[in-house]
């Protein structure tokens, strides 16, 4: 069932880039760019940054032994 809405996403994502693509058509490719940028932050923040919040220590003595 998982692998199942996996797809669903997949084509949802896809049709979606082409009609977000065609309604930015008007905006110059440095804004486009810019929002791209920033929609992968935001997403991709509270991963990275629980991940980092998990492993703090390590990292500490990471950076200390260099």
């Amino acid at each position: 069932m998982y692998a199942y809405l996996l797809c669903i996403l997949v084509v949802i994502f896809f049709a979606g880039n082409i009609l977000v693509g065609r309604a930015v058509n008007d905006l110059p490719p440095f804004t486009i760019t810019f929002f791209r940028y920033v929609i992968a932050f935001v997403v991709l923040f509270p991963l990275g940054y629980r991940s980092a919040q998990k492993h703090h220590k390590q990292f500490i003595s990471y950076w200390r032994s260099r």
